[in-house]
């Protein structure tokens, strides 16, 4: 028989970090480089790209950017580019996701937390940034900016979920960066010995605490799609895990450094201190076919019920649920999956 238990949640919010900068350092995008306008954009007079002040999903209120809710502002890459395109903000029906080489232009080299200039990006979330690049050799995979340190890296577009903010016009300096080797189908035909090689040149890049780094299989590391182009897709177009679980297409270990014993446990937690949003349904059973339980237990969650008090936010950067989910798992910005029960 299933029990309901109930786990509180803290109200929502982002974390708040005071900018540190070195001011010995000559600044790299200075004020008087960029021309503030009263709509909420700026341009920046060197690159002549025109930008909105704030991200996505925060408000302009004709002096600062205003911090909404978490899930109004982190989109998975898909969800950025689309919303990029239906955006009508200050009256221009032309923005889009920045270039690498464009969101570069606007980190401030000498400062972190954030890497920008605030007095021209106010209330700067210290957050990575989407681009609308691919990442040529593997497709699955966009690049992004951090912008608590500047540095740059790619990732899957699928399941993270980051910040986006908009640009229009051209770019007239030209690209820094030099082009990465984009595999081609005679790529794919290789022999091993030259694939691993192939792909061994290019294995920095999943470094992002999702691959096992230590693993001998990551000179051989597939395209996703190219590995999974046989599994059952859902509604959504994604990898039907729960029926490539339960049909044998894949039969997963407990744990990434563990074979522990699975045990399969039908128990439904409801999580109602959840703000406008529906109440949230954590079930076992589908988590229990997949891991051991010390994956979760005692850390990050405790065995006894009401210890764990945890957000929205701690979620989008990756703790507790976010561990997993917005790495290996389903995007933690697809709400209704979560939200699943209606409020009383």
């Amino acid at each position: 028989m299933k029990k309901a238990l109930v786990v509180c949640l803290l109200p929502l919010s982002f974390t708040v970090l005071a900018q540190d900068c070195n001011e010995h350092l000559e600044a790299s995008t200075p004020s008087t480089r960029f021309e503030t306008l009263r709509d909420g954009t700026v341009v920046d007079k060197r690159t002549g790209l025109m930008w909105m002040r704030c991200i996505l999903g925060q408000n302009w209120n004709g002096e600062i950017c205003q911090q909404p809710k978490p899930w109004f502002t982190h989109r998975t890459w898909a969800q950025a580019m689309q919303d990029a395109e239906r955006s009508r903000y200050a009256g221009y029906d032309d923005w889009r996701l920045p270039t690498l080489d464009e969101l570069k232009s606007i980190v401030e080299q000498r400062c972190q937390d954030p890497t920008i200039n605030t007095e021209i990006f106010p209330a700067t979330v210290a957050d990575s940034h989407w681009t609308m690049d691919s990442y040529q050799s593997n497709q699955d995979y966009a690049w992004r900016i951090n912008f608590q340190n500047g540095r740059e890296n790619a990732d899957i577009k699928e399941n993270v979920s980051y910040v986006a903010r908009l640009v229009r016009g051209e770019y007239r300096t030209p690209s820094a960066i030099a082009a990465t080797p984009k595999l081609t189908p005679d790529d794919v035909e290789m022999s091993t010995e030259a694939l691993k090689k192939q792909r061994r040149q290019h294995v920095k890049l999943w470094q992002d605490d999702i691959h096992d780094m230590t693993s001998p299989g990551m000179v051989l590391l597939q395209n996703p799609a190219e590995s999974m182009a046989d599994f059952t897709h859902n509604s959504w177009g994604r990898v039907d895990w729960m029926h490539a679980l339960e049909s044998g297409e894949i039969n997963p270990n407990s744990g990434v450094n563990s074979n522990d014993p699975m045990l399969v446990i039908d128990l439904d937690i409801i999580m109602k201190d959840t703000g406008d949003m529906d109440y949230v349904r954590f079930p076992h059973r589908p988590h229990t076919q997949w891991l051991a339980c010390s994956n979760c237990h005692p850390d990050p969650f405790p065995y006894r019920e009401g210890l764990v008090k945890f957000s929205m936010n701690d979620v989008l950067v990756g703790k507790y649920c976010g561990k997993c989910h917005g790495k290996v798992s389903f995007s933690p910005m697809i709400c209704d999956i979560c939200h699943s029960v209606k409020k009383e």
